[in-house]
């Protein structure tokens, strides 16, 4: 038996402690990555700006009720925009990108998505749709224009991170998101549920996107060691 109380107790405590895996250790490059391409369809139902629609059950009969009639703020115009985040490598650009970037880690660091226009464009850190003018109700993206390709090291670890935006006074305004791990996803028509900016499922509010997974081989492999892997991790460059 373990003593509960003094010295002896404290030092017998300790010693039964599993010690914790060492900080510091980095993920190794595989050879291969996962590699999702979705293609954004349409939407449906979308909320307006500062709008809540929760399912019924999540909500007090009042509350139901009200939230049966439709907003009254002004007529959104939606813009697609996914993010993915985990692991020692993860990316997301155009399917139709031409122009090669390095790649950024989505492990730890957060980078902020560079500007983009109303055309679909893509960094390593954040993909956007085009806009469509004044349709929340039933919006539908061109093919050309909501493609995206979606890649990681890990697809254990990598989330995928959708949001529905608005542009409001000049600014984007997030109307609904859904986030879900990469290694669930299989390809084929999907409806993703999205949930209001308070995180709770809204109703009738869907997004329709073409999904095809697939494994594809690690352009930056490079059979990295331990220094190579530390720069990677920090600065998102591979040395050749």
């Amino acid at each position: 038996a373990v003593a509960s109380g003094g010295p002896a107790g404290r030092e017998a405590r300790r010693a039964a402690t599993p010690a914790l895996p060492p900080t510091g250790t980095f993920l190794e490059m595989p050879a291969t990555l996962a590699q999702l391409e979705l293609r954004v369809v349409c939407a449906s139902c979308l909320l307006k700006a500062g709008e809540e629609r929760a399912e019924p059950w999540e909500e007090a009969a009042e509350a139901a009720e009200a939230s049966e009639v439709p907003g009254v703020g002004p007529v959104v115009s939606p813009f697609v925009t996914v993010e993915v985040f985990g692991g020692a490598f993860a990316e997301v650009r155009g399917a139709s990108a031409r122009n090669e970037r390095s790649p950024r880690r989505g492990a730890t660091f957060h980078f902020e998505a560079e500007a983009h226009s109303n055309k679909g464009e893509a960094s390593g850190a954040e993909w956007r749709s085009s806009s469509l003018a004044s349709n929340g109700l039933c919006a539908f993206w061109p093919k050309e224009e909501a493609v995206c390709v979606v890649s990681a090291s890990h697809s254990e670890l990598a989330i995928v991170w959708v949001g529905v935006w608005t542009t409001r006074l000049g600014r984007a305004t997030l109307l609904a998101y859904e986030a879900f791990p990469l290694a669930l996803c299989r390809s084929g028509w999907r409806t993703i549920c999205l949930r209001g900016r308070g995180g709770r499922r809204a109703r009738f509010c869907n997004l329709l996107v073409h999904a095809q997974a697939r494994m594809v081989p690690n352009p930056y492999y490079r059979g990295m060691g331990t220094v190579e892997g530390v720069v990677h991790s920090i600065f998102g460059t591979v040395g050749k």
